[in-house]
């Protein structure tokens, strides 16, 4: 370690005081107690590095993994290297009263796919749709970014298609509960389940 701290000089001239002056005259002129005094100089070897401070680091922890735990995890980023590392954006748009759903995965946040979304969504669905009714995500609105709020692609998308587009409320995703509840099944149903796990 080469870093030398304000701690580690106030302490080595503390040290050197004590040797010169004694232990008790140290402790009352840096306004410290003598056991301190006394504990920094049992550890001091004559460098400055000696006086660093030690890791506070436990050396165990009662929820650490096993050694066989650790195992099982470096065989399956072996096995696995690249799970995790891509993140999927789940879309789903959902009839109001059929429940009839259409999901689709994108590697992007973004209004762009939202856009695409939208298109794949409309020819999937055998019936018009007349509203569309999201949160105030950036990919769907720039209604509460600051600046000039110009449309997003996906606004653009549905202005085109003659599609109204209803925002709910900010922060109140139970506006949005239908939605809402849809996400926490397949949560349940998908994405709990790893292709490694015993579910």
């Amino acid at each position: 370690m080469n870093t030398i701290t304000q701690d580690m000089k106030f302490r080595q001239t503390l040290i050197e005081y004590s040797l010169k002056y004694g232990v008790t005259k140290a402790a009352i002129r840096y306004k410290t107690n003598r056991q301190y005094v006394y504990r920094w100089r049992k550890r001091y070897d004559g460098t400055i590095h000696s006086l660093a401070d030690k890791s506070h680091k436990p050396h165990s922890h009662p929820n650490q993994h096993t050694e066989s735990e650790l195992k099982l995890i470096s065989d399956m980023r072996r096995r696995n290297p690249n799970d995790g590392l891509v993140v999927f954006w789940v879309k789903l748009r959902q009839r109001k009263y059929s429940r009839y759903r259409y999901v689709e995965a994108f590697e992007e946040h973004s209004s762009y796919s939202s856009a695409i979304f939208l298109e794949h969504m409309l020819k999937a669905f055998k019936f018009p749709v007349e509203c569309v009714q999201t949160d105030n995500g950036a990919e769907f609105t720039k209604r509460l970014c600051p600046g000039k709020a110009t449309p997003t692609m996906f606004e653009n998308q549905l202005k085109k298609h003659g599609i109204e587009h209803k925002l709910i409320r900010p922060y109140t995703p139970r506006h949005n509960g239908k939605v809402e509840r849809s996400h926490r099944k397949d949560n349940e149903y998908f994405y709990v389940r790893t292709p490694y796990s015993n579910n």
